[in-house]
């Protein structure tokens, strides 16, 4: 048996600036090869997301293809995943399965998937976000199905501000917000792969009194109930 069968491999496309998703792949998928390839963000805006899925994404894949079979390929930036809106979001899941080969899976498609699960009635959005970005996912999820009642964001636009940020500071954002969170609140989503969320989410739960889920957990959630 060759070394590569021995192991389970993804595929996973992000952002240059983005460190913590491969942080938590490591962290929390230690069976799996994670092949990861960058694209260009100049900055998170919807704009630069954009730019990057028409001309960063297609360049990625053909570094990709071909290198091992891929168990799944993620998108693996949640507010770019539906720069394009809902076709843009298919698009871009079909454009990766076709060319890799597998099951692809963009983050927000993986967020969506654990909502549903969940049954959440409403939910409650924390980011690393600017307004502008904020109001364009509100209105996504919103567009999917997604009941969201509230919504706050740090106020970042580049995206390794975003990743500097420490748990401590993750979760005293957290701590501020708590008490607007409206009572019919069921669900918390912190949003990004470049935040450190998932690896005090216990601790934003109990903060914010909500179950949480965050961007990089749902991916990485998706990816471990796949069949080997």
């Amino acid at each position: 048996m060759s070394v590569i069968s021995n192991f389970a491999h993804v595929a996973y496309v992000i952002p240059n600036t983005d460190v913590t998703g491969e942080m938590d792949c490591l962290r929390m998928l230690p069976d799996h090869v994670v092949h990861v390839e960058r694209m260009w963000l100049d900055e998170v805006s919807e704009q630069a997301e954009r730019k990057m899925v028409r001309d960063e994404l297609p360049r990625a894949l053909r570094y990709l293809k071909g290198i091992v079979p891929f168990k799944c390929a993620v998108f693996g930036c949640t507010s770019a995943s539906v720069a394009n809106g809902r076709t843009g979001m298919e698009a871009i899941e079909k454009l990766m399965s076709d060319e890799l080969g597998c099951p692809a899976i963009t983050v927000f498609g993986a967020v969506l998937k654990e909502i549903m699960a969940r049954k959440a009635a409403s939910v409650a959005i924390l980011t690393p976000y600017i307004d502008e970005v904020n109001a364009f996912f509100k209105n996504t999820m919103e567009a999917f199905g997604v009941n969201v009642v509230y919504v706050a964001g740090i106020g970042l636009v580049s995206d390794n501000d975003i990743a500097a940020l420490t748990p401590e500071e993750i979760k005293s954002f957290a701590q501020k917000k708590a008490p607007e969170l409206p009572e019919e609140t069921d669900l918390c989503f912190f949003s990004c792969t470049n935040v450190r969320s998932a690896e005090v989410r216990d601790d934003l739960s109990q903060i914010l009194g909500r179950p949480m889920i965050t961007s990089n957990q749902c991916v990485i959630d998706f990816i471990k109930g796949l069949p080997e």
